[in-house]
Formats: C-alpha cells, sequence, structure tokens
C-alpha cells in the first residue's frame, strides 16, 4: 500500500489490482469498489466488508482476506510512522513489522530497548538517546540490564574478557545516570538477577569477576586446545637434528629449540622481542617441512603483517580472515570444512583477540595440521575487540602443559 490510508479511487484500485496477497480482485473489480467507496474504503472494509463483498461481487470470504490485509498494511503504515523517528530504514522497519506484527508500537513504546536484540548497529547508547527522548523512565529494568551488559562490551573494547564485579557496577552507575541515591544497590539487584539467569557469568578469581557468557564459552574452549599442546605433531620424525644440521645451520639454541617444538608438537609457542629470530625460524620450518613434503600455511592477523611476513620468509602468506574465507558475514571454513596444512603457522599472534583465535581453532583439524603460534607479548593488542591472545598465551605459559618443551621465548 502507498504512504497514506486516505487514498483516492485511483490509488486505491491500483493498490487493489496489484497487491500481491490480493486474491480474486483483478483490475475491474479493484475499479468497481474504487467508485463505489472511495475515500471511506477504509471504514467500509473495517466495518462492512460484505458491502464491500457485494459491490465487487465476490464471495464475503474475499473481501475477509482483503480486510485481513488492509489492516496489516494500516498497522505497517502506522509502525512506518513511529518508527521514523528512530531514524530506522525502510528494510529495518519491515523486520520488525514482520516480528511484532501491529504489536510493535506498543512494545517500543513500553520498551523500546528491545530494538538492542533485533536489529544490527542498535546498541546501548544509540537505543538510549531514543528512550531518552521518549521520556522512557531511567530505572526501566530492560534499560537497567542493557546497561550493565553494554559496560561489560566497553570493558572487552579495553582488552579485558572479565570486570571486577564492583568496578562493573560503578561503570553500570556511571553510564545509567539514575538520578537516585540507591541506584548502585538497584543496579547490583540486577546484575546478580542477570547472573543467576546465566546472561552474564561470574567467577571468583582473586576478587569476583564478571564475563558475557560467549566470550567465556569460547576462553574456556580455547584453554581446553592449549591444554594439549603437549600432544605429539601430526607429523612428527625422527631425523628432526638432521633436517636442522641441513636446513638451519645458522639457528642459536633457542631457535633450534623451536623449529624443534614446531615439527614435534600439536601446537608450539614461539615468542621474543623484535631481532630475537623469529622470523628466520620460521623460514627454516617452512623449508623442512618442504624437504617433507608438508603443506605449510602462513597467516598474521592484518594484510600489511601477512605482507611483511610473506616478503620475508618467501613463502605466500594471507589474513587468517582471508584464510577463514569470511565474506564480512560468514566464515567458510570451519570444524566441517577445515584449513587444509600440515603446518599453520600464525605471526603476529598478540594481536588475534579471543574471538578470532576460537573462530581459527574451530577450522584446524587437529588429527592433520600442527599450529605454531608466534609472537611477542610486548607488542600490538589486538586488531578485533577481546583480549589479545597474548593474553591466553601469557595464560598456558604461566601454567605450563605436561611438556615444558613446547613453548619457548626466543632471545634477543
Amino acid at each position: 500500500m502507498g504512504h497514506d490510508l486516505e487514498m483516492d479511487p485511483d490509488g486505491l484500485a491500483n493498490f487493489l489490482a496489484n497487491h500481491p496477497d490480493v486474491k480474486g480482485i483483478g483490475p475491474v473489480k479493484a475499479r468497481q469498489i474504487a467508485d463505489e467507496f472511495g475515500r471511506g474504503f477504509d471504514v467500509a472494509i473495517r466495518t462492512r466488508p460484505e458491502a464491500v463483498a457485494a459491490a465487487a461481487k465476490v464471495p464475503v470470504e474475499t473481501a475477509l482476506e482483503l480486510q485481513r490485509i488492509w489492516i496489516a498494511n494500516s498497522d505497517f503504515n502506522t509502525a512506518m510512522a513511529y518508527l521514523s523517528a528512530f531514524g530506522l530504514t525502510h528494510h529495518q522497519v519491515t523486520t520488525l513489522v514482520g516480528k511484532f506484527g501491529s504489536q510493535v508500537v506498543p512494545i517500543l513504546d513500553s520498551d523500546p530497548y528491545v530494538l538492542m536484540g533485533e536489529i544490527s548497529g542498535f546498541g546501548f547508547k544509540r537505543v538510549d538517546k531514543i528512550a531518552r527522548k521518549m521520556g522512557t523512565p531511567k530505572d526501566l529494568p530492560s534499560r537497567i540490564r542493557a546497561g550493565l551488559h553494554y559496560s561489560v562490551l566497553a570493558a572487552l573494547d579495553d582488552g579485558d574478557c572479565w570486570v571486577e564485579f564492583e568496578d562493573l557496577l560503578d561503570r553500570a552507575n556511571t553510564l545509567l545516570v539514575m538520578d537516585t541515591l540507591n541506584s548502585r544497590e538497584v543496579i547490583e539487584g540486577h546484575l546478580e538477577a542477570l547472573i543467576a539467569e546465566g546472561r552474564l557469568v561470574s567467577q571468583p578469581f582473586e576478587r569476583l569477576v564478571v564475563a558475557d557468557p560467549e566470550i567465556h564459552r569460547m576462553e574456556t574452549e580455547l584453554a581446553e586446545v592449549l591444554q594439549t599442546a603437549s600432544q605429539r605433531s601430526p607429523h612428527a620424525v625422527a631425523e628432526v637434528d638432521q633436517l636442522l644440521n641441513a636446513e638451519g645451520g645458522e639457528l642459536n639454541r633457542e631457535q633450534r629449540d623451536a623449529v624443534r617444538n614446531a615439527l614435534n608438537f600439536s601446537i608450539s609457542l614461539m615468542t621474543g622481542g623484535a631481532g630475537s629470530g623469529k622470523t628466520y625460524a620460521v623460514s627454516t620450518i617452512a623449508s623442512i617441512a618442504e624437504r617433507l613434503e608438508l603443506k605449510v600455511v602462513l597467516a598474521a592477523p592484518t594484510g600489511k603483517a601477512a605482507k611483511r611476513l610473506e616478503e620475508v620468509v618467501g613463502h605466500e602468506a594471507s589474513t587468517i580472515h582471508r584464510l577463514l574465507v569470511f565474506n564480512g558475514h560468514t566464515y567458510s571454513r570451519d570444524a566441517l570444512n577445515p584449513i587444509e596444512a600440515d603446518i599453520l603457522v600464525v605471526d603476529e599472534v598478540s594481536m588475534v583477540d579471543i574471538a578470532l583465535a576460537w573462530r581459527l581453532f574451530q577450522a584446524v583439524d587437529r588429527a592433520r595440521t600442527a599450529v605454531v603460534l608466534v609472537g611477542d607479548h610486548n607488542q600490538l593488542p589486538p586488531v578485533g575487540r577481546v583480549t589479545s591472545c597474548a593474553t591466553w598465551c601469557g595464560r598456558w605459559r604461566s601454567r605450563p602443559p605436561s611438556s615444558p618443551g613446547s613453548s619457548v621465548r626466543l632471545a634477543r
């Protein structure tokens, strides 16, 4: 339907004849209805559908179906007018009306924070601005809950997977500006409820800390993967030392250990500052793998890092996102379609966030692929929004797996 319920007869005839859901009313019958009722059609179809059926000489059932479609379109138009104040696109309005139907206006009137779960790009601050204009109460439970979750995600943006309970209350209290003396206590009640419902998770470390459940799940699964680092590589070879002598004559002791680990263990970690020889060790891994006819894949978090790795090692490298065939929305590489590699080397691993690291390991076939993580824990923070692999590698190094040889720090 057009943008105006009060259509002129020509517009009405056009709507009735061309709407894809209106069945049994062609151009001729549509014109008869338009001539008979004109601008009074809205009242007629709502209150006297049988009169519309008689005028068009169609069954009453056809008129009742037309009534349903007309009212649905009218709901859409009402919602369109109301939601235009929110700055939503036509597609976003259609999505909301499709989900909530005629109830979309009362739903958003009572709780505009519903938008956060339904429309991407509508985060807490954007919706809160709209809600303030609407006069939504500052102590609305959904607002407080949304503010708490936003505060956890803001801590993630700062690089913290976990935020201390008391710190979280302070962050949310500052964000929500509730104008009451007991606001912190009210917020604490909602935080405890969110934890009880599993919408946030908490753990008692030195102090009680809180996290987003999805990040906690990814971090837990990554930890489980890293704890298997002492497993033998699927391609472990007995003659490593002979190969090292042949291909790595210039390597020092730490570099030899790093290459040996990369060839012997399912996951190995190579850390060291700039100029400590990490890239030369990676070059040696690549040349030994070539001798063994193993497929080596090199990746890094950014295009710049991948290009530098490619130039120094002399072997093709790609970004992690390209390796996982990311199209901007979804990843093609996963457990069912894993990365095709015998040895996967990931450079500049301090720049990889938890979510991307989890996604990467999902796409590694551990029965085939050995993984070498290379980086400097003093290097750049993650490109994404979540605590870097430097942190989770740091945790791994502070609680090493049963084989102490699978993690090597290269000296400068």
